[in-house]
């Protein structure tokens, strides 16, 4: 990123300019004034029992054993947005305890009755409405999976500003 960015020539003098900031202790303090500046509770950086906690958790576990082949993304985005982590429409207001923990990732062996997926909820009446939704989120293979590349392609001669 540093040197897309253009703050670092080549990517080992990348490397040794990001071991300079996590050492000197600056990485840290760019990053407590990323969270000051979203107007975020610095105090939960030190200590993060300060987070809001969801009123209720349950673990979705798979019906088969196998490997994970595949996610369905948008099934898990809308299943997290209706259980309050989201918006949609923009007049509502975001739970930030709710949300999903995947416990998983494409090529993990599971066992039968193994948790997938931890369901973080305030609302009863949303879990049980996003609950069949996230059980057919998740395809299991019989036949082992191998995860795809994190990078699919590589723009030549690009160089990314922000």
């Amino acid at each position: 990123m540093l040197v897309l960015g253009g703050a670092a020539p080549d990517l080992d003098a990348g490397r040794r300019k990001i071991a300079a900031a996590l050492s000197d202790g600056s990485a840290w303090k760019t990053f407590v004034r990323i969270v000051e500046a979203q107007r975020g509770d610095v105090a939960v950086l030190d200590d993060p029992r300060r987070l809001p906690r969801a009123k209720q958790t349950k673990l979705l576990a798979v019906d088969e054993p196998g490997f994970v082949r595949a996610f369905d993304c948008r099934a898990l985005g809308v299943a997290a947005t209706k259980l309050g982590a989201g918006r949609e429409r923009q007049a509502d207001v975001i739970a930030p305890a709710v949300g999903l923990v995947l416990a998983k990732k494409v090529g993990d062996v599971v066992a039968k009755g193994e948790p997938w997926v931890e369901v973080h909820f305030d609302d009863v009446a949303r879990f049980e409405a996003v609950k069949d939704t996230l059980a057919q989120a998740i395809t299991i293979s019989k036949r082992r999976v191998f995860p795809g590349p994190l990078v699919l392609e590589r723009i030549p001669g690009q160089r990314w500003r922000l």
